[in-house]
């Protein structure tokens, strides 16, 4: 992976992308070390873009371990840098915005934890609220509406706090899965897919 975002024009139209618009690092010029990259997502809004830097083991620079949010350019569709957030970051697999677009919820799979950041609706801008959920090895998070009945939803817990998932799982697939309730969401509840490398076999009924 280079660590870099490439800004393609889009044609609704026929889906047909047109010449590269720009390409950017999601690094700054003094990086040293190996360069990984994961998710990236753009705000509700189409304001703002984020992406999610995963650090490697001889990466020495702050930024390797960092959610960076950019803003978008409503005409050109290019990026501009807002910053890096590394506070409260390890290895943030993955990231998901709910759909408000208040908060930004960061999956630390080497660090067992989400963290939920408030997101400036003006500036983009994160900030952390100190708050955070134990989660062993979270590598993804879902909002979807219980009325679909794609998601149950659990006894709600406060925004923006998380409720403990334990270390809860099934046998078999070395998956485990925590439902994390959301209130201040409307219809829409947080699922964390969680997965867990599992050494032992799997328990047969007795």
């Amino acid at each position: 992976m280079n660590a870099t975002i490439t800004v393609f024009p889009y044609d609704a139209a026929t889906g047909a992308l047109g010449q590269a618009l720009q390409a950017l690092s999601t690094v700054p010029a003094n990086f040293v070390g190996t360069k990984s990259t994961a998710e990236i997502v753009v705000h509700p809004s189409g304001k703002f873009l984020y992406n999610s830097n995963r650090g490697q083991p001889d990466a020495t620079t702050p930024e390797a371990n960092a959610i960076v949010g950019y803003t978008i350019d409503g005409t050109t569709g290019t990026l501009t840098l807002i910053g890096y957030t590394t506070a409260g970051i390890k290895y943030p697999r993955n990231f998901a915005i709910d759909p408000t677009g208040t908060w930004l919820y960061a999956c630390n799979q080497q660090a067992d934890t989400i963290v939920p950041f408030r997101i400036d609706a003006t500036t983009g801008q994160l900030t952390a609220t100190g708050q955070v959920t134990p989660t062993p090895t979270p590598v993804a998070l879902v909002f979807a509406s219980p009325a679909t009945g794609a998601v149950p939803s659990p006894s709600p817990a406060p925004m923006p706090g998380l409720p403990n998932t334990g270390g809860g799982g099934m046998a078999g697939g070395g998956r485990a899965f925590g439902l994390l309730g959301a209130t201040g969401l409307g219809a829409a509840a947080l699922a964390a897919l969680a997965w867990r490398a599992r050494t032992e076999k799997p328990r047969r009924p007795a």
